[in-house]
């Protein structure tokens, strides 16, 4: 990304999966001559899950999820953020 004029996030594809959506978002620098924002305190959660890939056993994928929330958000999410881990699974190409 370049340095001028960029938005503060550029967001890509993402997925919804039982009503938890998740977003892939590229972070870029603020833009000249605008006003830093107000920052709320945040609370972070990230899991790593390493995945055999299943045409060669030999290889692996590490997938790493993050939940970023406001601090009192946090406790209120965090089950959520757990049960939507559980639910992520390799793509076996099998129609669901």
């Amino acid at each position: 990304m370049s340095g001028r004029g960029c938005g503060a996030e550029a967001r890509g594809a993402g997925t919804t999966h039982e009503g938890v959506q998740a977003q892939a978002r590229l972070r870029g620098r603020r833009g000249f001559g605008q006003r830093p924002r107000r920052r709320r305190p945040r609370r972070q959660s990230q899991v790593y899950l390493s995945m055999l890939d299943v045409a060669d056993p030999s290889r692996r994928a590490v997938i790493r999820l993050i939940l970023t929330v406001t601090a009192s958000q946090h406790l209120a999410v965090l089950e959520d953020f757990r049960d939507f881990v559980r639910t992520v699974r390799p793509d076996t190409g099998a129609a669901s």
